[in-house]
């Protein structure tokens, strides 16, 4: 709301506020005065100034008053034309947030620093932060107040967390950091989901296109075309996309989709993921070099429930080629058991096609054994995330660095191999659930919505149990999402991240404790309640790729050269090894 708009050439400027709220945690009174010398006839509007609570106050009563004191210039203010204080009611609902944010905003260019300067004063004479997450009132939800400046280095604050990146990658298995949940450890989930959810908003679901099931970018585009370079310091090089097969369980058209094309870029085959490195830059702030690798989840998450069968297998194909029997066959215990379809998808090889004449497995295993010859004298962690079925799939993959011990470097630490994983179902059984604790580097965390369905298949009674480390919470408690029914909402990965940011436990009030935008909620969900004004389902290509001609007339144009899928032959890892 606009309080006033004054003109003059020097003046004191003083700014009175007394708060009173009535909440059952809190109760502040405030009366600050901040004095502005001459800004040589500029036009000053103070058009916001919120204090927001860490608790839902039941009722709010605040106003403002704007004092001038004129120098030559007399005041012109559309609210009162007279030399005395002007004040106005300033209607208030709700907040849930906590610190204070403070937005002037000045008629001239190159006053903006004032923006800042206001809010540094408030927050000390508050004695608060003034690392203010977005407040967004839920009376007028649409209305943003300004985000401060962050610290130097990435947007989600990695920087600092560089210093306990081994705790923060479950060294200890991230005890004590869970509940309440580390603030340190909600930014490293959050920078990793969102790597996460780039593999979903690259992919091309449209059956229409000849490119169905690939990646809509090339590599070296691939952060900008998923929206990961604004802001975010911290950047990763794309070093190879992962592509897989089934030949023997019926997934295409549930996990791996096919198009309507003649010519289809590939009739087997389907990009699910990619592996990323962090570059020279990001690996000196992160104290580490960072090797990524993202798993691509079903784009229709309850159909391929449905039409797996949850069987087990034996993780023989895992198991390192100079073994002929696992550790514990040779122990007398039980031999690890995976559901079957994980790994079908994981292993499967197709001569017919050019993108997976070698299986994801050997993909990406190769993969991150030429990175660790390229930086092996770097400290180095792997991180592996997915989600959903993608989820499974990290699991698997990380199992497999572990069993294989490619993590392991003589007269060097192990290097953590950590999957977080977001919505993610039952991989294996009890043994295997034994073996993952066992192996040296393995780690583990579930990010899970208590009320995700998916989560709780395939269940115990069919002999499965979960994997390491849990993060619970349960997308009821923000009052950001709509009360939904829909389980795919409860499913979604943005959702996921949203709760990661606010979450204070399962049954306890969401307070945001890291910025995080709610209209990612709906990128690909309508799960944003309405009076946000977020459309749902917003990430979509511009006329779903087509293009009008001049004479009218609308087509899908072909994919410039170096824009198309090319299959990625395997690193020569023995030459590798001699340089």
């Amino acid at each position: 709301m606009l309080l006033s708009r004054v003109g003059f050439s020097d003046f004191n400027f003083t700014l009175f506020s007394f708060c009173e709220i009535v909440s059952p945690r809190t109760s502040i009174m405030a009366r600050l005065q901040l004095s502005i010398p001459s800004l040589n006839a500029s036009t000053l509007t103070p058009s916001l100034v919120s204090q927001t609570l860490s608790h839902p106050p039941t009722q709010i009563k605040h106003s403002f008053n704007c004092a001038a004191t004129p120098g030559p210039t007399c005041i012109h203010s559309s609210l009162n034309t007279s030399n005395s204080p002007h004040c106005t009611p300033f209607p208030y609902s709700s907040f849930k947030k906590c610190n204070i944010s403070v937005r002037m905003a000045s008629g001239k260019d190159g006053d903006c620093n004032l923006v800042s300067e206001v809010q540094n004063f408030i927050a000390e004479k508050l004695g608060l932060s003034n690392e203010s997450e977005e407040e967004l009132s839920e009376g007028s939800p649409q209305t943003k107040v300004k985000i401060p400046k962050q610290r130097e280095g990435d947007r989600e604050g990695m920087g600092r967390c560089s210093q306990r990146w081994r705790e923060l990658h479950g060294l200890h298995h991230w005890k004590g950091m869970l509940d309440p949940l580390d603030v340190d450890l909600r930014r490293t989930i959050l920078f990793y989901g969102d790597f996460n959810q780039a593999v979903y908003d690259a992919f091309e679901t449209d059956e229409h296109s000849k490119y169905t099931g690939a990646c809509r970018f090339a590599k070296e585009d691939f952060f900008e075309g998923v929206k990961l370079v604004n802001g975010r310091e911290l950047q990763y090089d794309v070093v190879r996309y992962l592509y897989a097969t089934s030949t023997t369980v019926d997934i295409h058209g549930l996990v791996l989709m096919k198009s309507y094309s003649r010519e289809a870029w590939s009739k087997e085959s389907n990009w699910i993921g990619y592996v990323a490195v962090s570059n020279d830059e990001a690996t000196k702030i992160l104290g580490r070099r960072d090797i990524v690798i993202v798993w691509r989840g079903t784009m229709r998450p309850f159909e391929w429930l449905n039409d797996f069968e949850f069987m087990q297998t034996d993780i023989t194909p895992l198991v390192p080629v100079s073994s002929s029997q696992t550790e514990d066959e040779e122990a007398g215990g039980d031999k690890p058991s995976v559901e079957k379809g994980w790994m079908t998808i994981y292993t499967t090889s197709d001569e017919k096609s050019a993108f997976t004449s070698n299986s994801a497995r050997d993909q990406v295993l190769n993969e991150v054994r030429a990175l660790l010859n390229k930086y092996k004298d770097e400290n180095i962690t792997i991180t592996i995330m997915g989600h959903s079925l993608g989820a499974a799939l990290a699991v698997v993959n990380a199992f497999d660095i572990a069993l294989n011990k490619i993590n392991v470097r003589k007269g060097k630490e192990t290097i953590l191999v950590t999957a977080f994983v977001f919505g993610c179902p039952s991989v294996g059984d009890e043994a295997f659930v034994k073996k993952c604790e066992e192996l040296d580097g393995l780690r583990v965390l579930r990010v899970r919505n208590k009320i995700d369905l998916i989560t709780k298949y395939p269940g115990w009674l069919m002999g499965y149990r979960d994997v390491g480390d849990q993060l619970l919470f349960s997308s009821l408690d923000s009052p950001y999402l709509k009360k939904s029914s829909a389980p795919g909402d409860w499913h979604n990965l943005e959702v996921h991240l949203h709760m990661v940011a606010g979450t204070q436990g399962v049954g306890k009030d969401f307070k945001f404790s890291i910025n995080r935008d709610v209209a990612l909620i709906n990128k690909s969900s309508a799960a944003l309640r309405d009076d946000f004004l977020i459309p749902g389902s917003w990430w979509q290509m511009q006329y779903k790729g087509l293009v009008q001609r001049d004479d009218g007339f609308w087509y899908m144009p072909d994919r410039e050269e170096g824009k198309r899928p090319t299959p990625e032959p395997l690193n020569d890892l023995a030459a590798l090894s001699k340089n």
